[in-house]
């Protein structure tokens, strides 16, 4: 998308068709890749039927109908939101911390347009949602991963599927993602681990009441601590647990499918003939 045009709209029946073809009849010599939003900031007459008329012919036109009128001002914002945040923002946004959280570096996780070797793919499984991080599962088994630009080619049909309400699904794969780079032959090492930090929490806490009751004598079952304590060394405690549980599934997955933990290249035999 190379431009984004917002007009804010109040009463102007007569003058939308005209509106729409203008900008239409300057633009399409342009050669460039624009988007039309036409906000209606709750008018009274036909403007919205025929806004919808028009977004139905043209799928350049995107419409937003105001419950009342808000002004201009809320017009030239929601028209805004529209342009940017809901498609430049939220990419850019995924796309920085799927690159920092997973080390692979890549301007357009999102793009399907790949390349890969066939040796790599086989050990790569996809499920659910999976597939905008192949790069990412791909370096986990020692595959070299660049990018190259390429010529990208505006939508002429439909509209974007994508959108800022795909952001909680693409933060909930990352997770697994992350997991799997960095932990799925080791769980222990980050369920252990924030287990042990919540159990000293738990004594903390714990020292700190019997410290309240002695010296200042404050009433245990009045003090606040004493449940926190409670809670913070049960809750270590299921950590622990579920870091050897991961423990035991892991275990389970490698060994009972005879899948190695370590993805060799090649093999070279000189002794051989």
């Amino acid at each position: 998308m190379d431009i984004s045009i917002v007009v804010p709209i109040y009463n102007e029946e007569e003058s939308i068709p005209a509106l729409h073809e203008s900008i239409t009849a300057a633009l399409a010599g342009s050669g460039l890749e624009y988007e039309l939003i036409l906000v209606d900031d709750g008018s009274s007459d036909g403007s919205f039927p025929l806004l919808r008329e028009i977004a139905g012919k043209d799928p350049r036109v995107r419409v937003i109908r105001f419950r009342r009128n808000f002004g201009q001002t809320a017009a030239m914002a929601a028209g805004f939101n529209a342009a940017f945040v809901n498609r430049k923002l939220p990419s850019r946004i995924a796309n920085g911390i799927i690159s920092r959280l997973t080390g692979v570096h890549l301007h357009d996780y999102g793009c399907t347009l790949k390349a890969y070797r066939r040796e790599v793919l086989d050990g790569v499984n996809l499920y659910g949602e999976m597939h905008r991080f192949v790069p990412a599962l791909a370096s986990q088994i020692g595959a070299r991963v660049a990018e190259v630009p390429v010529r990208h080619h505006p939508r002429r049909h439909g509209t974007s599927k994508y959108g800022i309400s795909r952001t909680t699904r693409v933060i909930l794969d990352l997770m697994t993602v992350k997991f799997l780079l960095s932990y799925s032959t080791k769980p222990i090492q980050l369920f252990g681990r924030w287990g042990i930090y919540t159990l000293e929490a738990g004594f903390l806490c714990g020292a700190l009441t019997v410290y309240m009751k002695l010296f200042e004598h404050t009433s245990m079952n009045r003090n606040p601590l004493l449940i926190l304590t409670a809670f913070l060394l049960f809750t270590g405690v299921q950590f622990i647990v579920l870091g050897l549980l991961g423990e035991l599934n892991a275990r389970t997955y490698y060994e009972a499918q005879g899948k190695p933990i370590y993805s060799i290249r090649e093999k070279i035999n000189f002794g051989e003939r």
